[in-house]
C-alpha cells in the first residue's frame, strides 16, 4: 500500500513518511538511476530506468516447471530441477544473469530467469508490488542457436496473475505495458489484459517455453529498463 503513496526509488530500510497531505520515502537510496542494469553479490539487480521510469531492484531467481526441465548456472554448475533449483546466491560483485539445460516438448514446460521487484537488500522484509511510471518495459537478451523461440518476459501481478510479451523483434525488445495477457501465446492474446495503473509489479521474468522438440537452451538477461514510448 505504501508503494502506491510513495513512487519508489529504491532503498534498503525505507519509511514512507506523511508530511501534511503528501507522502514522501525516508531512505537510504542505492546507486540505481545513476548506473547501468547489473547484479552483484548474491544476484541482486539494480534495473536503473529511461527518464522519469521506475527503478527495479531486487534478487535474482530461476523457476522451472515440474516436467523435467533441468537448469544450471554460471556460479551453480549442478545441474538441477524445479524441487531443487540453481540460483544467483553464491555470486560475487559481477553476476552473469544466465542459465542454461534442457527442456522437453511438453506443454506447460518453461524456465525463466527473474528478480523480485522493491525488495530490500536485507531479504528481511516483505517487498512491494509498486505500478511502473513507463508506458513499456525494454529488455535485451542473448540465446543460443538452440534455444526455442520466441522467449517472452513475464510480468508477475500484484493480483498474483502472470502476464506474458512474446519477443519477435530483438533483441532488444520494447513491449507496451497495456499488451501484456495472461494468454499472450494465443492470436489474438485473448486473456486477461495487465492494467499497469491499477496493477502492481512483484518480480519480472525472462521465460523460455517449449519448442517441438526437446532442445538445449541457454539464455541471459542483460538489460531491462521501465520507458516510456509514443
Amino acid at each position: 500500500m505504501l508503494g502506491l503513496m510513495c513512487p519508489y526509488l529504491g532503498g534498503d530500510t525505507c519509511k514512507c513518511l506523511k508530511a501534511g497531505s503528501a507522502y514522501a520515502w525516508s531512505c537510504t537510496v542505492p546507486a540505481c538511476g545513476t548506473g547501468v542494469f547489473r547484479a552483484g553479490s548474491g544476484g541482486y539487480v539494480y534495473a536503473p530506468p529511461a527518464t522519469g521510469g521506475l527503478c527495479f531492484f531486487g534478487y535474482a531467481y530461476v523457476a522451472l516447471d515440474s516436467l523435467g526441465t533441468t537448469a544450471s548456472t554460471p556460479n551453480d554448475a549442478t545441474v538441477r530441477t524445479a524441487a531443487n533449483p540453481p540460483s544467483y546466491q553464491s555470486c560475487g560483485t559481477s553476476c552473469a544473469l544466465s542459465v542454461t539445460g534442457t527442456i522437453a516438448a511438453t506443454s506447460g514446460a518453461f524456465a525463466q530467469i527473474g528478480f523480485s521487484i522493491d525488495q530490500p537488500l536485507s531479504n528481511t522484509a516483505a517487498h512491494g508490488s509498486p505500478l511502473p511510471l513507463g508506458n513499456a518495459l525494454m529488455i535485451n537478451w542473448s540465446a543460443s542457436a538452440s534455444t526455442p523461440k520466441p522467449l517472452s518476459v513475464v510480468l508477475v501481478g500484484s493480483d498474483g496473475l502472470y502476464y506474458c510479451g512474446q519477443l519477435t523483434v530483438g533483441p532488444p525488445d520494447t513491449i507496451k505495458y497495456t499488451s501484456f495477457n495472461t494468454k499472450c501465446y494465443d492470436t489474438p492474446a485473448d486473456g486477461v489484459a495487465y492494467d499497469p495503473t491499477k496493477i502492481g509489479l512483484s518480480a519480472i521474468a525472462l521465460q523460455v517455453s517449449p519448442g517441438a522438440t526437446s532442445a538445449g537452451y541457454d539464455f541471459t538477461l542483460t538489460d531491462l529498463q521501465d520507458v516510456t514510448v509514443p
